[in-house]
């Protein structure tokens, strides 16, 4: 037999939607900040609105946008890289429940998650790295023009610094290309 007390208690579904909706605020607040160029501060809201929702992609793909302003490359890797993992588990999910064409969409509509990785490990200077990680978006939405020209960048910046003698890849030993 339940108390007063216990009947009033919310039950986890509306917590999960007083969470969501909490952690929406945040990310209106930071998307707020962050148009205002706040990025620093708009990083904290994004965080705090994962901490009350970390399962929305959006989040972490917003953080590393202020990274990315921060140049905080480090920190953008890792928030890219957690994207990604949110966004597979989503994908995961749908899969479960239905094989339609929406599925694919929401798939690929968190290939953000692989761009911000591959910016960041770019600036990071592991251009080889990063090419794999855009390779894998490009095929993940080919039509993509973003991903396109970052491959472009990542595979250019690859070339400038291979060498055709062994001597030469010694100097450039500080660049992962």
């Amino acid at each position: 037999m339940q108390t007063e007390d216990e009947e009033r208690l919310p039950s986890p579904s509306s917590d999960s939607n007083i969470n969501s909706i909490l952690a929406n605020r945040l990310k209106l607040e930071g998307n707020g900040l962050f148009q205002r160029g706040s990025y620093k501060e708009a990083a904290e809201k994004y965080k705090d609105a994962i901490t009350a929702n970390p399962t929305c992609p959006a989040y972490y793909s917003n953080l590393c946008n202020c990274y990315f302003r921060l140049k905080r490359f480090k920190q953008m890797e890792a928030a890219a890289e957690t994207c990604i993992t949110t966004a597979g588990s989503i994908a995961d999910e749908s899969k479960e429940h239905t094989t339609n064409s929406a599925t694919k969409k929401k798939e690929v509509k968190f290939v953000k998650g692989h761009y911000w990785l591959a910016m960041s490990l770019k600036h990071q200077r592991k251009y080889k790295q990063a090419l794999v990680i855009v390779e894998e978006a490009v095929h993940l939405s080919p039509k993509n023009t973003d991903l396109k020209l970052l491959h472009a960048e990542v595979k250019q910046k690859i070339e400038s610094y291979r060498c055709e003698n062994a001597n030469c890849a010694s100097n450039n030993s500080e660049i992962d290309a």
